[in-house]
């Protein structure tokens, strides 16, 4: 898939149904992703000898970048969540960032769909880009549903269980293989999804 269509892989979220926005999130700058003219934009700003610099990259379809100023930036990560699921829930210390990422049982609570694309910049002027990480977390008042892809290592994480049930009783899953979730469109789907690895594990 190309930056585009990664960007769209999934355009609603599989727990609300509203439509899925780019983000980023960085301790030390600031940058805001769109999609223009068929391209992936990020626009920000860094600090260099103590001023701020203006920067700008566009991310074509065809594989290539430009940028408008010589910056030694080499990596973005460029986040796909639901505003809708998160606005709330994560404060500074507590971001979007690690629950994409974490595959435990840690924060039952949390509401999240969403997926991370990575890309990697070459000098000659082209880039890499894969998603590196995908999530659906789900509770109601009385179950969760997590399903947690690592397409680096190629592993899925499944967990579900009563929120305020006996750790012997929640269901845990390592998958050897990733998950398809592009096809997971609603609730009722990741929890049949689950359902099935239950049945068969």
């Amino acid at each position: 898939m190309n930056i585009i269509e990664l960007c769209k892989y999934r355009e609603t979220c599989a727990i609300c149904g509203k439509q899925m926005k780019l983000s980023m999130h960085d301790n030390l700058f600031t940058f805001a992703a769109n999609i223009a003219d068929a391209c992936l934009t990020i626009r920000g700003a860094t600090l260099a000898r103590n001023l701020s610099k203006e920067i700008q990259f566009v991310f074509k379809p065809d594989g290539t970048y430009t940028h408008n100023k010589q910056a030694n930036l080499r990596f973005f990560t460029v986040y796909v969540n639901c505003i809708e699921c998160t606005t709330g829930q994560f404060s500074k210390n507590d971001n979007i960032i690690f629950h994409l990422k974490d595959s435990s049982i840690k924060t039952l609570n949390k509401k999240l769909c969403a997926y991370s694309i990575e890309l990697s910049l070459n000098k000659d002027g082209s880039f890499v880009s894969e998603i590196s990480y995908e999530t659906i977390k789900f509770h109601d008042n009385d179950f969760f549903y997590h399903i947690n892809v690592d397409r680096h290592n190629e592993k899925s994480y499944i967990y579900s269980g009563r929120l305020n049930g006996k750790s012997t009783d929640i269901f845990s899953l390592d998958v050897d293989h990733v998950i398809n979730m592009r096809n997971l469109h609603s609730i009722e789907m990741v929890k049949k999804k689950i359902g099935i690895y239950n049945l068969f594990s």
